[in-house]
């Protein structure tokens, strides 16, 4: 399951599963936990024109792999997992998807 801590958001690398991504920011993201069935918090991050919408906080890209699959049979058929660093969205590399 994803870490509830908030200090995951903040602080060090941190993977997550976008649901969403759009150029104008969405009123609210009650819209997206109905639409999808989700219980879980809703994360906006704007970086670069892009208000980027995800979910979970996991502390290794293959956990974070597994939920996207779970959300995936919900609907959200274009799930992916992403990183943060600082908050701020970063790279992938081959040796964190190792670890």
């Amino acid at each position: 399951p994803p870490i509830k801590s908030p200090l995951v958001y903040d602080k060090g690398v941190v993977f997550r599963v976008q649901i969403l991504a759009v150029r104008n920011n969405l009123p609210s993201t009650s819209s997206l936990q109905d639409r999808f069935s989700l219980s879980d918090d809703i994360i906006e991050n704007y970086q670069d024109g892009i208000h980027r919408y995800s979910v979970g906080a996991f502390q290794t890209y293959k956990e974070a792999l597994r939920y996207s699959y779970v959300l995936k049979g919900k609907g959200v058929y274009d799930a992916f997992v992403v990183a943060y660093k600082d908050n701020m969205r970063i790279h992938i590399t081959a040796e964190m998807k190792e670890q």
